[in-house]
């Protein structure tokens, strides 16, 4: 119960993110939104192409949480459970046997990204 009412609390929540300037290109950072026992997120802002975008980082196979850091190939988050690959542009899963993952709106403003949950 506690879960859903804190996952409705967030919903539709616009989320700031500073210093998203230093992600650099073919990297992703962790960002995590409330408290994840509780229903909280855990977003992944991936820099790919030059522009920011975020995936969840809860993998939708059995939810392992996909790796900060060096992208595979500059391009691709991984699941380190099973070596699922997702394209945070879009969520697609480029390799693995399950769904794609969620992505979120993105935009970056000089050194500041906002996302949005919902």
């Amino acid at each position: 119960m506690l879960k859903r009412i804190l996952s409705a609390l967030f919903k539709g929540r616009a989320v700031d993110v500073p210093n998203t300037d230093q992600i650099q290109e073919g990297t992703a950072r962790g960002v995590t939104v409330g408290d994840l026992a509780a229903g909280g997120t855990r977003v992944l802002l991936c820099r790919v192409d030059g522009a920011l975008h975020a995936i969840d980082s809860l993998c939708p196979h059995e939810g392992g949480r996909l790796e900060t850091g060096d992208l595979v190939e500059g391009r691709l988050a991984r699941c380190p459970l099973h070596g699922y690959l997702f394209d945070p542009r879009n969520g697609a899963v480029k390799r693995g046997a399950c769904a794609g993952a969620k992505t979120y709106r993105v935009a970056e403003q000089g050194s500041t990204a906002t996302f949005w949950i919902g």
